[in-house]
């Protein structure tokens, strides 16, 4: 008891700090400039003024900024700090749509924090041993789709611009023959709409973060509004879903994400209806057409400054006994890429979180509940300090500030794998989880279809590469765009693809 008493007075005489505010915001804009001007730097000069932790402003939220291992101790404390409320403020899905489609359908009873049909069903088939349901669906539809976006004679070139519609076009394919199967994958209508659904929700999102709600409301009702297409995306699906309900037809032989979500029951005991199922479609092509468009143009954009990788990454794909979609996954080398561009293409802050509760850090400060925190992702992956194994990586080890295409080629130590990552073959594979790797997030909240859209990344590089010698327009290496060190973009400059002989 004297013990007891004794660690409660001691708790009680060192009182949990306040975390420090940054100097220099201004009315509204908060610190909008000086993460515009140079984030990396900025971020450096917080953390040298005030710490591992700080509060920074930007537009009209506060966040507190996490650094180092605090990242790792948000990611693993998922009971004090909520993944999903926190992703509302940078892709704000269920207000979008509570804008564009709540005159037609109650939204809210599809904000599903704690059983998202989407999650569970990606958590339980989307695994790497389960992916080759999707195999000749991912395979058939990326030849298809080249076969008709960029059908092109032999020495013939075309410009491929990262914000033009033939990337997000050959995505949406693939992602609707994965989601939605064979029968309705190929309908233009889907695709289309799929593409169209998560642009408009991006540019909505990208209103909704830096405007109040009342004044971004009737842009986005004029200007970027998702009702169109998700009106388009309801027509396609809820015929075939109400068959499927019915039980009229099933999906067995090519199980579908609609067909799982359709079959699971929602937090009332009650089984998704076809139009819940429809939108959460809608919602779940959001992360399939994201993140992995950045990715592919990111590498491409490698591959065409340094044409010797593309030509090493030719001869890996011709040893291959078959071309199946498993067996370009498996490509050591391109998985390597694929990792330092996760690793090391990313924005300087990421991983929104809300705390749930009073939170006390390791280093005795506090972060009051419902509270936006945010972690420099970058900055981890770039400290050697606590990337103490990749950092040791490579041919001849380079800086972790530089992109190393061969990084992770030749690591054979699977050293430190924890049971999260049993079902990984390599503990630095692309999807591999560790605190050497956040950018899939760690525990629960980790994302869960990180293998199939790596899968789906590495397949549309592989065809890239195979049919088309790349180069940039402008014939030299740009900078790559920085948005506020909330986004990160490729560089504004277009590949040149020409057709090989």
């Amino acid at each position: 008891m004297v013990w007891n008493w004794k660690l409660r007075q001691q708790h009680h005489d060192h009182k949990p700090q306040e975390i420090k505010k940054i100097s220099g915001r201004l009315p509204f804009l908060g610190h909008a400039l000086q993460l515009y001007r140079n984030p990396t730097t900025f971020l450096h000069q917080c953390k040298k003024e005030a710490g591992p932790a700080y509060r920074i402003q930007l537009g009209g939220f506060e966040f507190y900024v996490m650094t180092g291992s605090l990242i790792q101790d948000m990611l693993y404390s998922i009971r004090k700090f909520d993944n999903y409320d926190g992703i509302q403020v940078m892709m704000p899905v269920d207000r979008i749509l509570n804008i564009c489609y709540r005159h037609k359908y109650d939204t809210d009873k599809l904000i599903t924090r704690n059983k998202n049909p989407v999650k569970l069903a990606a958590k339980k088939y989307l695994k790497p041993h389960t992916l080759g349901i999707f195999s000749n669906r991912i395979q058939e539809g990326i030849k298809r789709v080249f076969d008709v976006q960029l059908n092109l004679k032999p020495g013939e070139k075309t410009e491929l611009d990262k914000n033009g519609d033939t990337m997000p076009w050959i995505l949406a394919q693939v992602i609707a023959l994965c989601f939605a199967g064979s029968k309705l994958g190929y309908n233009k209508d889907l695709v289309l709409a799929t593409d169209l659904f998560s642009r408009k929700t991006v540019q909505a999102g990208m209103l909704l973060s830096v405007l109040p709600q009342w004044m971004a409301t009737p842009f986005i009702k004029h200007f970027t509004s998702v009702e169109k297409h998700l009106d388009t995306i309801l027509d396609v699906l809820m015929p075939e879903l109400e068959k499927m309900k019915a039980g009229e037809v099933n999906h067995e032989d090519e199980p579908t994400l609609i067909s799982l979500v359709l079959g699971m029951k929602n937090s009332n005991g009650e089984l998704h209806t076809p139009m819940e199922t429809a939108i959460y479609y809608a919602r779940a092509s959001l992360a399939g057409l994201i993140s992995p468009r950045l990715v592919v143009f990111f590498i491409l954009y490698e591959l065409a400054c340094q044409p010797s990788l593309a030509t090493e990454l030719r001869m890996e794909i011709e040893k291959l006994d078959e071309l199946t979609p498993e067996a370009i996954g498996n490509i050591k080398f391109l998985d390597s890429m694929v990792r330092e561009t996760l690793r090391l293409k990313i924005a300087p802050l990421g991983m929104f979180h809300k705390t749930t509760t009073d939170v006390v850090l390791s280093t005795g400060q506090i972060i009051p509940r419902g509270s936006l925190t945010i972690g420099t992702l970058l900055d981890a992956h770039t400290d050697p300090i606590l990337m103490k194994k990749t950092s040791r990586l490579g041919k001849s080890p380079m800086p972790l500030d530089q992109f190393d295409p061969y990084r992770f080629v030749h690591d054979e130590d699977n050293s430190g794998v924890q049971e999260n990552d049993a079902d990984d073959i390599d503990i630095r594979s692309s999807t591999s989880l560790g605190p050497e790797f956040l950018t899939f997030g760690l525990s629960s909240h980790a994302c869960p279809g990180r293998h199939l859209g790596t899968l789906i990344v590495k397949n549309v590089i592989a065809e890239m590469v195979m049919r088309f010698n790349i180069t940039t327009k402008s014939g030299k290496r740009l900078p790559d765009v920085n948005d506020f060190g909330l986004a990160l973009f490729p560089p504004e400059d277009s590949l040149i693809l020409e057709k090989r002989a």
